[in-house]
Order: structure tokens, then sequence, then C-alpha cells
């Protein structure tokens, strides 16, 4: 009897040490958090040691909006910026030379007109009445409320275009 308590014992702690192992794995140190911790100690966003960010579903993240009202040209550190253009003059945006993972958002707030300006040796990927834009041509809104394009980069020298209203080659 002795001998089968002394094996189920050293089964058990097998098992005990065994999952201790397997959760460390699993547990990885964070090197950034942003906002405060709620009651089990989850941030919104937990940056881990294998560098990838993590964005809990329920923590109300909001991406910053910009409300421009002038013309701007973009930088690389501004990735993801989401403009809501407020101006009462054609304006337009001009994109940082296109890197793989670069992105950037734009809607109308007024019935007012705006471009969206690639380098002059790169393209924007989106074709206006089946004619494909040339490197270097802008894209010009249809100067309504909440005309809205999307730029995106998968390939150096490209931005990918998403529009959801009409756009025109603004030359």
């Amino acid at each position: 009897m002795f001998k089968e308590i002394r094996k189920v014992t050293s089964f058990l702690m097998v098992v005990v040490l065994s999952l201790m192992v397997v959760s460390s794995c699993f547990a990885q140190a964070k090197t950034h958090t942003m906002g405060r911790p709620d009651s089990t100690n989850k941030y919104i966003i937990e940056c881990k040691t294998d560098g990838i960010c993590y964005v809990r579903d329920s923590g109300g993240f909001v991406m910053p909006v910009e409300h421009a009202t002038t013309s701007d040209t973009l930088t690389a550190q501004e990735t993801g910026k989401k403009i809501a253009f407020k101006g009462s003059v054609i304006s337009t945006f001009t994109l940082p030379t296109a890197q793989v993972g670069l992105s950037y958002e734009f809607t109308a707030a007024t019935n007012q007109y705006f471009y969206v300006d690639p380098a002059t040796t790169e393209t924007l990927i989106y074709s206006v009445g089946d004619v494909a834009l040339g490197a270097g041509e802008k894209i010009k809104s249809a100067g309504a409320t909440n005309d809205h394009l999307e730029v995106f980069c998968t390939k150096l020298g490209e931005w990918n275009v998403i529009v959801t209203d009409s756009f025109t080659n603004g030359g």
C-alpha cells in the first residue's frame, strides 16, 4: 500500500512540475503596456518580449484621428493615422516613401476636394476609368463629405488604394 501511495505521489509531482514548465513557456514578460490594468491585471495593450503587441477586444482601443484643415506631408512615424479633412480649401496630403507596412486613411468631413500624392517615382495602385495611375500621379477626391480613401504599402514603391467613393486622377 505504501509503495502505491509513493508511486501516485511521484506521478503527481511529475505532473505538477510538467505543468509548471509548460506554463512558463507561455508566460512571457511584458516589455510595454498601455492603459491601466483591470481587475485581472490585464492591460488594453501589452507588448511581449517576442516583439508582438496584443490588443484586448474589450479594451476600447481607439486609433488617433488628426483633424486636418490644410495640406500636410506625412511621415513614416505617422503610419496608421486616420485623417479627417475639415479644410475649406483644396489640400494635398503627401505620402512618405512607400515602405512595406505603412498605412493611412483619409475621410472628408466637408464638401471639399483633397489630393493624396505619392513620391514622384512611386505608384498608387488604382484605376480611374480603366486607366491606371502613372508613377507620381496623385488621386483626387470627389469633393463630397465622407469621401474615404485608404492607402497601404505591401511592395516597395507602390501604394495600394481602397476607396469608397468616386476618386479621379489628380495629375
